[in-house]
């Protein structure tokens, strides 16, 4: 495992997922306040696109020649992106205390959606890498 590339890219995979969901809560905000499925309309459209952006930057990953693309290194890969996820959820918690106006993390987590996209995560960098290990 690329370490230094795995880490690099799950910054930029975070930054990526953070920008998309604001600019699709905005969207929402503009077309779907009259409705009451905001909430699950909005969910589920952001883990059609973080599954696709995890999927382009497993790929990215993978055209590193060193590394070997398999279901395993796969799972490493989409581990660091959820410790990394992690790692930026708690440092804007920290900051939201900082500034007196914390966030509701227990409830962020508790949120089944979230279980979910953690899931599909592993499951679309795993299935990625198995794919990449065929074709090479």
């Amino acid at each position: 495992m690329n370490v230094k590339r795995a880490i690099g890219m799950g910054v930029v995979v975070y930054l990526c997922s953070f920008v998309l969901g604001i600019l699709l809560s905005i969207i929402s905000s503009l077309y779907f306040s009259q409705t009451g499925k905001t909430n699950t309309i909005i969910s589920l459209i952001n883990l059609v696109l973080m599954v696709v952006i995890v999927a382009l930057f497993s790929l990215y990953y993978f055209k590193d020649n060193k590394i070997k693309a398999d279901v395993k290194e796969g799972l490493k890969f989409g581990l660091v992106l959820i410790v990394i996820g992690f790692v930026f959820d708690w440092v804007g918690f920290l900051i939201s205390i900082a500034r007196n106006s914390p966030q509701d993390l227990i409830n962020y987590y508790s949120n089944p959606y979230f279980w979910i996209a953690l899931i599909l995560l592993i499951g679309t960098s795993a299935l990625v890498g198995h794919i990449k290990g065929k074709s090479q």
